[in-house]
C-alpha cells in the first residue's frame, strides 16, 4: 500500500503543478499575501466546482495512507494522522503553486484537501475488511489476480466508458457507421490483431476448456457499446472481431496462434496504428515532451478518459504478449516503448497526428504494472506442465499456499515422461 500511496502523491504533484511554468512572482505580501487573497474569492459556479474537485482528489491519498498505518492504534488516531498527512501534502503543493502560474495558492483548497484526505482515511478503515473479503472471493474465483485479468478489465473500461454525452442516440451512430464504413484493409488488420490478443487474454484467465465460449461471450458483450453515449462505432472493428472469433473457434487455426505469432501480430498492429493515416507530409511538426498534456488540456474529460483507457489496453496487451515470450516485464516494456518512440517520431511527418511522450511513458508504466502482477502472483494458468501424450491443468492455489509455491511453478514430470514448460495453455508448446 505504501508504494500506491507514493504513486498517488506523485500524481497529485503532477496535477497540482501542471503545466510547470516556473516563474518568480512579485505579488504584494509574497506567499502569505497570496494565501490571504484567496479568502476573498467570489463564490460562483466555477468556485463550487473547484471545491468539489478538491473534496474528491485527496480521497485516494487518505485511503491508501490509512491502510499503511499501524493497526494497533485507535481508529480516530489513524484518521487524524491521515488528515494531517493530507494537510501537509496540500500545504506543500499550494505553496509551490505560488511559483507555477497560472496556479495560485489557496487556503480554501488546502482545507478541502485536508477534509478529503480525512474522508479517504475513514473510507479506508470502513472498507478495509470488506475489500480483503472481496479480493479473497476474486482469488477463489479466478485462482489469483493476474495481468491478463487486469488487462481485460482495462479493455472493458475502454469499451464501456462514455466518450461524448452529447452523442447518446444509438440509431444515429449506427447510421453514421453504415454510411461511412471505412473498410480499409489495414484498419481491419489492426482490429483483428487486437481481438486475437484479447482472445489470448481470455484464454489465459479462464483456461483452454472454456476459452472458446468465454471469448464468444466477451465479443457479444461488446455489442452493448451501441448503448453507451459517445462510444465510437466502426465497421472495421466488428469485422476484425469476427475474424478473431473465427480464428480462435477453428482448432486448426487456434493451434497455430502461438505466443510468438500473437506477439508479432499485436506489435505490427501497433505500428500500423501509429503510422495512420499512412501518408507523410514534407514539413515536420513539433514534439510535445510533456506527458499527458493533451489529456489535461482537453475540455471534455470523458472523451480524454476514453482515449486513455484505449491506449492503456492496447499498449498493455502488447507488453503482455512479449512477457509471454520470456522477455520479462522490463524488457517487454522497453521494446514497446521503443516501438512507440519510433512511431511518435514518424508522426512528426503525419498530418493530423500529434507527436508526444505520453505513449512512451504509458508503456513504461504498464510494464511496471506487469512486473508487479507477474512477479508476485506468477502465471499458473500460463505455465501448465505438458507431458508426452497429455496435458493436465494443475490445481489452483490461493492465498499463502500459492505465494509460497512461486519458486516451484512447474511440478516434476512423472517418471518416463518428458517435461516441457508451458508459456500459455494450449495443444503444443508455446501455444495458447
Amino acid at each position: 500500500m505504501r508504494r500506491i500511496f507514493y504513486l498517488t502523491c506523485v500524481l497529485i504533484a503532477f496535477g497540482s503543478l501542471y503545466p510547470f511554468h516556473f516563474e518568480m512572482r512579485a505579488f504584494p505580501g509574497g506567499l502569505p499575501g497570496k494565501f490571504l487573497a484567496s479568502l476573498h474569492v467570489p463564490i460562483d459556479r466555477s468556485y463550487l466546482k473547484d471545491v468539489l474537485v478538491n473534496l474528491l482528489v485527496y480521497i485516494p491519498v487518505g485511503f491508501f495512507f490509512v491502510l499503511d498505518t499501524r493497526q494497533g492504534r485507535s481508529k480516530w488516531t489513524r484518521v487524524a494522522q491521515t488528515a494531517l498527512a493530507g494537510m501537509v501534502l496540500s500545504a506543500c503543493m499550494e505553496s509551490l503553486q505560488y511559483l507555477f502560474p497560472p496556479r495560485d495558492p489557496s487556503i480554501p483548497d488546502m482545507v478541502n484537501n485536508t477534509i478529503s484526505a480525512g474522508i479517504g482515511g475513514a473510507l479506508g478503515l470502513l472498507f478495509a475488511a470488506r475489500a480483503r473479503q472481496t479480493l479473497g472471493r476474486l482469488e477463489a474465483a479466478f485462482g489469483h489476480p493476474s495481468s491478463a485479468l487486469f488487462l481485460l478489465l482495462v479493455w472493458g473500461a475502454a469499451w464501456f466508458c462514455p466518450g461524448d454525452w452529447g452523442r447518446i442516440g444509438a440509431i444515429s451512430r449506427l447510421r453514421t457507421m453504415l454510411a461511412d464504413p471505412s473498410l480499409h484493409p489495414l484498419l481491419v488488420f489492426v482490429a483483428a490483431a487486437q481481438w486475437i490478443a484479447i482472445g489470448a487474454l481470455v484464454r489465459s484467465v479462464v483456461g483452454r476448456a472454456q476459452a472458446r465460449s468465454a471469448f464468444a461471450g466477451v465479443a457479444l458483450l461488446t455489442f452493448g457499446r451501441v448503448l453507451i453515449p459517445g462510444q465510437p462505432l466502426y465497421a472495421w472493428e466488428w469485422i476484425g472481431m469476427a475474424i478473431a472469433v473465427v480464428a480462435w473457434s477453428v482448432p486448426e487455426i487456434a493451434r497455430r496462434l502461438s505466443a510468438g505469432r500473437v506477439a508479432v501480430l499485436i506489435c505490427l498492429a501497433l505500428m500500423v496504428e501509429e503510422l495512420r493515416p499512412w501518408h507523410f507530409a514534407a514539413i515536420a511538426g513539433t514534439f510535445d515532451w510533456m506527458p499527458f498534456r493533451s489529456m489535461l488540456d482537453h475540455t471534455d474529460w470523458s472523451a480524454a478518459l476514453l482515449v486513455l483507457f484505449r491506449k492503456c489496453a492496447v499498449y498493455g496487451t502488447a507488453v503482455w504478449s512479449l512477457v509471454r515470450l520470456r522477455l520479462g516485464a522490463l524488457g517487454s516494456s522497453i521494446v514497446i516503448a521503443t516501438l512507440l518512440a519510433l512511431g511518435e517520431t514518424a508522426q512528426l511527418y503525419l498530418p493530423g497526428r500529434t507527436a508526444e511522450s505520453t505513449d512512451i511513458v504509458l508503456a513504461l508504466i504498464l510494464g511496471a504494472v506487469m512486473y508487479r502482477l507477474e512477479g508476485r502472483f506468477g502465471t499458473s494458468l500460463d505455465e501448465e506442465p505438458e507431458t508426452s501424450g497429455h496435458s493436465e491443468r494443475p490445481p489452483r492455489e490461493t492465498g499463502h499456499a500459492h505465494r509460497n509455491a512461486t519458486a516451484r511453478r512447474v511440478p516434476s514430470a512423472p517418471p518416463g515422461t518428458t517435461q516441457v514448460p508451458k508459456i500459455w495453455t494450449g495443444g503444443r508448446r508455446r501455444n495458447f
